[in-house]
């Protein structure tokens, strides 16, 4: 807290996420700068989940108060469908799926006495890399996020393009070919988070080569086969990029963005990468510029630095 008489400094915002493995949080500045991290073990069950984001919360509001700058607002991104007015959870993956309905928004203002956001986190990325990432400046811009799962975002007009349920963007969700016969975690069959994910080119990989999830449990395990030049590894990251980048081809002669930004674990890798730009560029119809592509600036922060920038009263929705 402040001593002196000192003023209170800038003020800051707090985001937290509700992750796969981990759920986390942060302190952050206006300009998009991480004053301070928490983390908690992550929980399927509602209850489980609500005590570890308040338990972050109250971490970060104790450490602004210590550095004199007050924590004004909350921002919460969420992996599924969230209601655009009340903040609720409309509908998730099937591992979450005890979630829906829960007014989460709501509960969290009412524990924290803080004004809560909650918002995809897919959309939660897209308003960081706007203001302090890879999109700042731009109007026009399409987020593809893969890692657990594949999630998006749209920005069209310098507005957030939510949809009336909040379900615009889910790009994980779009059909695609190469993962046609796959189970997707939403519970249906041949979407694109089944065959671009993390966890779906680890899953692909493992049946490849007949191995138990133990021995390959996550994308990083694949991408160091890749290198080592396992080419079924390599084939896995190429399939898996590939797919995103004809649905993102696809996007773009639908909605003529400006620019793509790729963020999460799988774009990391230079083969996925450079597999999902080449898919990109040759499904863009002749007559509609390529979209630029770029990699998210805001890396590991992404998440949580985007949830409490979408907090502040001006990121604009539409």
């Amino acid at each position: 807290m402040t001593t002196n008489g000192d003023s209170p400094g800038p003020p800051t915002r707090i985001g937290l996420l509700l992750g796969s493995r981990d759920s986390a949080g942060a302190l952050v500045a206006d300009d998009g700068t991480v004053l301070a991290r928490v983390s908690v073990p992550s929980a399927d069950a509602p209850d489980d989940g609500i005590g570890g984001l308040v338990g972050m919360a109250a971490r970060l509001r104790r450490k602004a108060e210590a550095l004199g700058r007050p924590a004004t607002a909350v921002g919460v991104g969420f992996p599924g469908v969230v209601d655009p007015v009340d903040g609720s959870i409309r509908g998730t993956r099937l591992a979450l799926r005890a979630w829906r309905g829960v007014p989460l928004a709501a509960t969290l203002q009412q524990q924290l006495g803080l004004a809560v956001t909650v918002r995809n986190d897919a959309v939660g990325i897209l308003v960081g890399e706007s203001v302090a990432g890879a999109a700042a400046g731009e109007q026009d811009v399409v987020l593809a996020y893969s890692s657990a799962g594949v999630g998006g975002a749209i920005m069209l007009g310098g507005r957030l393009l939510l949809g009336r349920k909040g379900a615009a963007g889910h790009l994980g969700h779009v059909p695609s070919a190469a993962a046609a016969g796959l189970r997707c975690s939403c519970g249906g069959e041949g979407h694109l988070d089944s065959i671009a994910s993390a966890a779906g080119m680890t899953r692909w990989y493992r049946d490849q080569r007949n191995l138990d999830p133990a021995d390959a449990p996550y994308l990083r395990v694949v991408a160091q086969a890749a290198e080592g030049g396992d080419p079924v590894a390599g084939a896995a990251l190429q399939l898996g990029g590939t797919a995103l980048g004809m649905a993102l081809g696809g996007v773009a002669n639908l909605l003529e963005p400006d620019v793509v930004v790729l963020a999460g674990e799988s774009p990391m890798h230079e083969t996925y990468r450079a597999a999902t730009a080449a898919a990109l560029r040759s499904e863009v119809i002749p007559g509609n510029a390529v979209p630029e592509i770029r990699l998210s600036a805001l890396g590991a922060d992404a998440q949580v630095v985007g949830a409490a920038l979408a907090a502040r009263p001006d990121a604009k929705t539409g």
